[in-house]
């Protein structure tokens, strides 16, 4: 029988009775206690029902770290397949990310120090003193106007006037791609290019 049952009966930890009496307690010592059941009861159900919740989310992260171990272990053809690498880890010293996002796989390849959406990345690079340009170069990060919340990728490849890019979340959540985007595409907010990122 649990804890709470107990409480519910009044033979708790205590030692109360069912219905505490004057015979058995004093009057006072019979009021606070039964002013304290309540309390306790409550205390219990909060305590019961913090640790069903703590107990399913500790369930739901063994989840995500046997997936983020599965995926880890998976080799990536290139950039172009549709491998799912949602859950890769933060790479050491990286903010870590919601799985399956832009943010999340940029950091999984590169030391990233600020949080937030992709939107805020590069004014959180300059206020941090990190190099930024308006000019791309092979294994910077490109920060766009994409989406509500912006779009981060890394700049592969510059081809000319385009640039190959790698990235997550573009076309579906987890999912690893590769676009060419041509470097006056309007969406483009600018390049974080300290070489700090690839420390």
């Amino acid at each position: 029988m649990s804890l709470f049952a107990y409480l519910l009966l009044g033979i708790g930890v205590f030692g109360i009775t069912a219905t505490p009496s004057e015979s058995s307690i004093g009057v006072s010592e019979a009021s606070s206690l039964t002013q304290l059941t309540p309390r306790l009861i409550n205390t219990v159900k909060l305590i019961s029902e913090t640790h069903q919740k703590l107990l399913a989310q500790e369930k739901t992260v063994r989840k995500q770290l046997a997936v983020q171990n599965t995926a880890t272990r998976s080799k990536v053809a290139g950039a172009s397949g549709n491998k799912s690498l949602a859950y890769a880890p933060a790479k050491e010293g990286s903010h870590v990310f919601y799985a399956g996002q832009c943010t999340r796989y940029i950091a999984s390849k590169m030391v990233i120090p600020w949080n937030g959406n992709a939107k805020t990345w590069l004014s959180k690079a300059e206020s941090m003193g990190y190099e930024t340009s308006e000019s791309p170069r092979p294994g910077s990060v490109v920060v766009t106007a994409e989406g509500p919340y912006g779009h981060v990728a890394i700049v592969e490849e510059i081809k000319g006037d385009t640039m190959i890019i790698s990235e997550m979340n573009y076309q579906g959540w987890g999912k690893l791609s590769s676009r060419e985007v041509p470097l006056d595409y309007d969406k483009i907010k600018g390049f974080i290019t300290d070489d700090r990122l690839n420390s």
